[in-house]
């Protein structure tokens, strides 16, 4: 899912875009475990974008 918006992200961000575009898997960003570093990402691949809202929200409750 993160992989085909970035990859969207990057098609409108350039400003000549070519009918025989190919993307090596090298091209793309890959997805990490962590999720901090996904957000961070994310946040820096859609920083312009007006109508996107992250909110973070914790599901559960933990015990120590």
């Amino acid at each position: 899912m993160f992989n085909r918006l970035i990859t969207k992200s990057k098609q409108r961000k350039t400003s000549q875009p070519t009918e025989n575009t190919s993307h090596s898997s090298s091209d793309l960003p890959t997805v990490s475990k962590d999720l901090n570093e996904n957000l961070k990402a994310i946040k820096d691949i859609f920083d312009n974008a007006n109508d996107l809202i992250i909110r973070e929200f914790k599901i559960g409750t933990e015990l120590q």
